[in-house]
């Protein structure tokens, strides 16, 4: 990745980074006509090697300035990094078989949540499937300050496709990908933590509890 960027690689290195140029396009939904110079020399080297012998593909390569945008996009997801303590709130979000909650906590009490009941084809959903959507719709509808936001979640499947930037299933990878865009437009860095259910503050209220009244919410004008 490091070669890439710097202007001269291997034909290999390229093409591996390039592959994942391509599969992030497809998962997080990034304009493939952004990379229109990028696209045209991959086609251009890609022919070069065809029927070339197997070492061709070390040989060393200019790479146009338009890689530079891989750094961002290759493989995994750039939005969501190590879970860090020095923001100002924390975003907890959990779903049990009917329901899904979320709350926004600053300074020590929250400031804000959201909660709903699963209904149509989502009510029969795998319970996966149904924590990301809880975790969608706290980043979507409560999550505006620019900067490192911190979300803990109870659920490793969901922690692990969020950081990974992926998901075996492909209706929990389109919620992702709306996730991430919201995330992109506000300037949002997602900085996800497991906790174990026990500690998970939003859970009673994915069980019949409501909500409390929030004063001024965060995200009332939104």
């Amino acid at each position: 990745m490091t070669a890439v960027l710097s202007g001269r690689a291997t034909a290999r290195q390229f093409a591996e980074v390039f592959g994942g140029a391509v599969w992030a396009t497809d998962i997080l939904a990034v304009p493939r006509c952004h990379f229109a110079a990028l696209l045209s020399f991959a086609g251009r080297l890609g022919g070069r090697m065809v029927g070339a012998a197997a070492h061709s593909w070390d040989e060393v390569v200019d790479v146009p300035p338009s890689a530079r945008p891989l750094r961002k996009i290759v493989r995994g997801n750039p939005r969501v990094v190590g879970v860090r303590e020095d923001t100002g709130s924390v975003l907890w979000t959990d779903a049990s078989s009917r329901a899904w909650a979320a709350l926004l906590e600053a300074e020590g009490r929250f400031v804000d949540g959201r909660q709903g009941v699963f209904a149509g084809p989502d009510a029969g959903a795998h319970i996966n499937f149904k924590e990301m959507l809880a975790f969608a719709e706290g980043v979507v509808r409560l999550c505006w300050a620019p900067g490192a936001q911190r979300c803990r979640i109870d659920n490793a499947a969901v922690v692990g496709a969020v950081a990974k930037g992926s998901s075996s299933s492909y209706a929990a990878n389109r919620v992702l990908s709306r996730t991430t865009r919201a995330a992109d437009r506000r300037r949002i860095v997602l900085c996800l933590g497991w906790v174990p259910s026990g500690e998970q503050q939003a859970d009673p209220y994915t069980r019949g509890a409501l909500l409390p009244r929030f004063p001024a919410p965060l995200s009332a004008s939104r």
